[in-house]
Order: C-alpha cells, then structure tokens, then sequence
C-alpha cells in the first residue's frame, strides 16, 4: 500500500518575495495547439505573464499572430505587440513583419493602428514592401501603405510619393499622399503635384490640397 500524504487545512501566506512561482510549460514543447490550449485554460494575469515568455520563441510567431486578432483585451493585445517586437528585434523580423503586414488587410481599426506602428519601427524591412503595398489592388491597403510612411524614416519616401501621385486613380489615396508629402518637406515633388492638379482638375478638394502644399513646400525651399 502507497503512503497517504495528509492534507493539511492550513495553507501558510507567503509575503510577495516568498510566492511561489508557477511553472510555465516550456515553449519549445508546445505547438500551436499546445499554445491555443494552455492559453486559454489562464486567467487574465497568468496570460499576460505567458505572453511575456513567447517574446523570445520564434516558434511561437504564428500563435502570436493569430491571437492578436482574437484578443480583445488592450493590456493583453499590447503584450501581444511587445512580444513580436522583440522578436522582430532579435533577429526574426524578416519572418516577423510578413506576419504583421497582413494585419493591414485582415485586423481591426485597433490591430491596423497597431501593426502600422510596428512596422514604422523597422524601416528597412518594411520598406521592401512598401511598393507592394503601394500598388495593392485595394484602396484601403494603399492608404493604410501611406499611414505607414508618415511614420517611417526612409530615403525612398520621396520615390514611392512621386510614384503614387503620377499613377493613382483613386482621390483618397491622392489626398493622404499629398498630405504625406507636404508632412515629409518633400519640395522636389513640386512637378508630380502639377501633375495630380492636371489630372484632378475637377475635383476641387484635390485642386486646394495641391494648392496648399505646393505653397508651403515653397516656403521650405527658399
């Protein structure tokens, strides 16, 4: 007969220092799966500290970039964030930043807020994609491409402006890239925004924001 280990009624009160920590299950371990079940048997706390522990687990990115579109918790879906930005920062962004692009076709208006932030932070990689994205067939895409240029320090800002303003069709995508030019001091676009005032003559919303850039962007210039 096995020995009958006896319970006691009394549980003694650790101070914060004493608490003893519970063990999480070793990430390498876990598939996705593994991951979707562990998560979802934690509570608020015990997810936020698990996120924590995915931030160096690159075998971990296709959890991450599922949950952040399930996630509705704020805190939670930050802590997502951080994780895959310090991946991203620890040599898996090329990996990484595929994932959170498809964020601007697929996410909410919080988790494309998020993502265009993101990607601002990496300007190189991102900026491979950025003419891709420039030239998506959806509008919404190539507006939330713009978003990610008024954050994104890069020499080919100008380039991809030019491009936009001499090939798009459409008069929101006009407006935000004139509007990202004028933000960017890009004075040698002065001939690009003759041309989008040729071919928006009659739309007068257009006609005033080239108006308006072409004359403060000739106040940077002299």
């Amino acid at each position: 007969m096995g020995l009958i280990k006896k319970v006691s009624s009394y549980e003694p009160v650790h101070s914060v220092a004493e608490q003893p920590i519970t063990a999480q299950p070793h990430v390498n371990g876990l598939d996705v799966p593994g991951l979707r079940a562990h998560y979802s048997d934690l509570e608020y706390e015990e997810r936020r500290k698990f996120l924590k522990t995915l931030n160096q687990s690159p075998e971990s990115l296709e959890f991450l970039t599922e949950l952040v579109q399930k996630e509705t918790s704020p805190l939670l879906h930050q802590a997502i964030f951080d994780s895959l930005m310090t991946q991203a920062q620890s040599g898996n962004e090329s990996a990484v930043i595929p994932e959170v692009v498809k964020l601007l076709r697929t996410g909410d208006a919080m988790q494309r807020s998020a993502a265009v932030r993101f990607l601002s932070a990496f300007p190189e990689p991102t900026g491979e994609l950025v003419p891709d994205l420039l030239q998506d067939e959806s509008a919404d895409i190539r507006l939330y491409a713009l978003d990610v240029i008024q954050h994104l320090v890069h020499p080919d800002v100008p380039s991809w402006l030019k491009l936009v303003m001499e090939n798009e069709s459409h008069p929101n995508v006009i407006t935000s890239a004139i509007d990202r030019a004028l933000e960017a001091g890009c004075t040698e676009l002065q001939g690009s925004l003759e041309q989008v005032a040729e071919r928006f003559s009659s739309t007068p919303l257009i006609t005033f924001a080239v108006e308006l850039a072409k004359s403060r962007l000739s106040g940077i210039s002299q």
